[in-house]
């Protein structure tokens, strides 16, 4: 059987073609559109991902002093591929942009030491595998997930790395990224069993004033599978790829009520992020406060192989209806 391509890209919209079979075991061409923000196809390369969507949301995100990037898709689909590239670039533009909020302030003069009196940049990398958190900078040790008394969330035990220079905090990312655990799957030999959330903070020191700090979430969500995926899985494998599908449901109900509570503003609508590790330590993703949003962008990576079909038009009914 041959593999072809069912998914065709007209930014902003993404068609996915199959074929249906009827009773009378005639077939039938189907196609289903999604609209979504911004679409991208075999024709654009990661620069241009990252030139289109990134570059500007690390300024938004800076701006509003949280920023959350969720990478999704299909085990095999490119997704950890994507977001590595994304990780090598974007520190260039974290350290630009605060240097630019660094010389803007009236009480530091530009050009002055980044992480002396203006900012410290430090990062934190937790792999989540199951309902366990555990920090990649630190051995795999254990990290608990908490809420204090004014509900901020709290991680004893994650351990924060700071970062000098552009190539420091890409060297801390290419570390968490070589230690996180993967399994060989019928679609790819190493498959990320677990997500990966990399916490970016940009502390203001006493220099520029007490405002909050600016904090990004960079998520690499586990590999998403079917049922079919999992066929030749092991007892252990299947577990991974129920509690995977579990969080990732969850993540999808607190992002869709997040939505629903902005539209709604008069109406008290629930956000489940206490139901999974996952979205407990992204909680300042799902807040609601009109004066700290959170910008936030779900990348989404599809199979166009004409094999996956199916699971590609799970994957965009998945994501496409998704606005943070």
């Amino acid at each position: 059987m041959g593999a072809y391509s069912a998914v065709v890209v007209n930014s902003p919209s993404v068609s996915v073609h199959s074929l249906e079979w009827r009773f009378n075991g005639e077939g039938n061409a189907k196609m289903t559109e999604f609209q979504v923000d911004a679409a991208f196809g075999p024709s654009n390369d990661n620069d241009s991902v990252y030139e289109a969507l990134i570059k500007p949301f690390i300024r938004l995100a800076f701006s509003q002093g949280l920023g959350t990037l969720l990478a999704y898709g299909q085990t095999g689909s490119g997704k950890t591929y994507t977001m590595t590239s994304i990780q090598d670039r974007i520190p260039e533009d974290i350290f630009a942009c605060a240097n630019e909020l660094h010389a803007l302030s009236k009480r530091a003069p530009a050009g002055a030491d980044l992480c002396g009196s203006g900012f410290t940049i430090s990062m934190s990398l937790l792999e989540i595998f199951g309902n366990d958190v555990f920090d990649l900078l630190n051995d795999h040790s254990p990290v608990m997930i908490m809420e204090d008394a004014t509900r901020t969330m709290q991680f004893p035990g994650a351990k924060e790395e700071v970062a000098h220079t552009p190539e420091e905090l890409r060297r801390l990312l290419a570390c968490g990224r070589a230690l996180r655990r993967t399994q060989s799957t019928a679609k790819n030999s190493q498959s990320s069993r677990s997500h990966a959330v990399c916490r970016i903070r940009i502390a203001k020191n006493n220099a520029l004033g007490d405002s909050d700090d600016v904090l990004l979430h960079l998520v690499d969500l586990a590999g998403s599978e079917s049922n079919s995926d999992s066929t030749h899985h092991n007892r252990d494998r299947i577990r991974e790829s129920q509690s995977i599908n579990k969080s990732l449901a969850t993540l999808k109900e607190c992002i869709r009520n997040r939505a629903q509570a902005r539209s709604t503003p008069k109406r008290h609508v629930y956000i489940p992020y206490r139901a999974s590790p996952l979205t407990l330590l992204l909680k300042e993703t799902f807040g609601v406060n009109p004066e700290r949003r959170c910008p936030a962008i779900v990348m989404a990576n599809m199979s166009p192989n004409i094999l996956d079909v199916q699971q590609t038009r799970n994957k965009m009914q998945y994501v496409a209806p998704l606005r943070i």
